[in-house]
């Protein structure tokens, strides 16, 4: 017997994608019944999007660069602050 339960991927859907098959879901879920079985494939789907942009959020949390006025970047907060002066009184940027 086939496997009738399959993974929902969304990883290869664009941003403007994502959200608009979230729009579409929901306005779904809005139509069906709330005892209906229709909405347990919805509410899956659903939750593979929110996952996917919790996911793509985290990452780019991690890609981020912290700049300065003075030219200074790094992508290590702590150092980033250090630099801009936020570590105490006496240090920091001298752009500043």
């Amino acid at each position: 017997m086939p496997n009738l339960i399959r993974p929902h991927d969304v990883r290869g859907l664009t941003a403007g994608e994502i959200q608009r098959t979230r729009r579409e879901l929901r306005a779904s879920l809005a139509l069906v019944r709330p005892d209906s079985p229709a909405r347990v494939p919805i509410l899956s789907l659903m939750s593979a999007i929110d996952t996917e942009l919790a996911e793509r959020r985290a990452l780019d949390r991690e890609q981020m660069i912290y700049l300065c006025s003075c030219g200074f970047g790094t992508d290590d907060q702590d150092w980033f602050e250090d630099h801009a002066g936020s570590a105490g009184p006496g240090r920091g940027c001298p752009a500043r």
